[in-house]
Order: structure tokens, then sequence, then C-alpha cells
């Protein structure tokens, strides 16, 4: 079982971060990496397919990664024109 912490960030909170350069592109999502002085990882995705392969749900066979990663790929897709409407 993999232990999370989901932080929700205020804007303010969230323009400091970015200010003192403590996100990796400027952006959220990030996942920050277990134990002292652990990395900051950045990009959903990214985060998506090492949670997944920690979880055992990632496919070690390259062929079945790529269906999900097509997946993936689909969402982010289906979402841009939304975000160009609502930024």
């Amino acid at each position: 079982m993999l232990n999370t912490r989901d932080v929700r960030l205020s804007r303010p909170d969230f323009e400091a971060l970015r200010a003192d350069g403590a996100l990796p592109f400027g952006q959220l999502p990030v996942f920050d990496l277990p134990g002292d002085g652990g990395e900051r990882l950045a990009q959903a995705g990214a985060i998506l397919r090492l949670v997944g392969k920690w979880g055992g749900l990632y496919p070690a066979d390259p062929i079945e990664a790529c269906r999900v990663d097509m997946l993936l790929e689909l969402e982010g897709d289906l979402m841009l024109p939304m975000l160009l409407t609502v930024y």
C-alpha cells in the first residue's frame, strides 16, 4: 500500500511555491518521493505511471504498457479543449 497525502493549495500558497522555484516546471500536480530530502516529481502522466508501477498496475510488457500510455494520452487530448476554454 502506498501512503499518500492529498494537499490542496490556496492560490497565494501556490504562487509562493512557484515564486520560490519549489514546483518543477512551475506547475501542479507534484509528487514528493518518500524519504528524507525526497525529490519532487511533476507531470501527471509520469506520476500516474510511477504509482502504477509501484502498485503492480502498470504492465511490464512494453506493448501492454504502450496500450496503457495510449489511454493516458487520450485523456490529455480529450481534456485539452476544455482547458483552453477555461484558461
